[in-house]
């Protein structure tokens, strides 16, 4: 298995996790909140999936594809959070770090 694959893995398994977790409390958000949005609320807007060639993408797709070339940028994001942004829309967690990694790959 391929760190690529581990990761991919790792990330459903978080994903799985904190949607029972949600389902549990039965008022967990999508922006992580208590009290925001019911758990039936969480399921219909899903999971956030990682894809791309070289893993860039986070979005509301399984299976998503790229058009396959390289930017230095996307290393970036072998170590970034995708997640359910305030919008609804999956998006990349901004940390400190994968910003200064963004702008250190221009």
């Amino acid at each position: 298995m391929t760190s690529r694959n581990r990761l991919e893995r790792r990330m459903r398994h978080s994903a799985l996790i904190v949607a029972m977790v949600c389902t549990a409390l039965t008022s967990c958000g999508r922006t992580g909140q208590r009290g925001t949005d019911t758990g039936k609320e969480l399921r219909e807007f899903g999971f956030c999936y990682i894809g791309g060639c070289s893993s860039e993408l986070c979005t509301n797709t399984e299976g998503a594809a790229s058009i396959c070339i390289y930017n230095r940028q996307y290393d970036c994001y072998r170590t970034a959070i995708s997640e359910r942004q305030l919008s609804g829309e999956c998006g990349w967690r901004m940390t400190e770090e994968l910003q200064k990694c963004l702008e250190g790959n221009r």
